[in-house]
């Protein structure tokens, strides 16, 4: 309930306050299904994003790594809750770009070349 669209979204959504209904919450929660996850996960989070704050990035992750799941999480120190859409264009490349090597890595088992590589610190440097 930390999120900027209030108290009353998930009052709501939920059926009441969590102290009411704690089992609804607890049962709606990715939080309480995370230590199950084995499927590799990234996660890309913008620091301005009210909606589903970094924090919950933070939770998510850490029961994700107690749990031996492979998982990263990106954090961008601009953009919002819609920010792979809606954002900058630098802030929307580097999603895409960072979806595609995590793809490229997890599903088609592809590496990033020491070149390809070596150009995308090139290039972080540069920003």
């Amino acid at each position: 309930m930390i999120s900027d669209i209030g108290v009353w979204f998930a009052v709501e959504e939920m059926g009441g306050h969590p102290h009411k209904v704690p089992e609804v919450y607890r049962k709606c929660s990715p939080i309480t299904y995370a230590h199950n996850c084995t499927t590799p996960t990234l996660m890309i989070q913008c620091e301005h994003d009210w909606r589903c704050p970094a924090e919950q990035s933070e939770q998510f992750y850490t029961v994700l790594k107690a749990n031996a799941c492979i998982v990263e999480v990106i954090r961008h120190p601009g953009g919002s809750h819609g920010g792979s859409i809606g954002g900058s264009l630098p802030l929307r490349k580097s999603n895409q770009e960072n979806r595609l090597k995590w793809f490229n890595k997890y599903i088609l088992g592809v590496e990033a070349t020491a070149t390809e590589q070596a150009a995308e610190v090139a290039e972080a440097v540069s920003d």
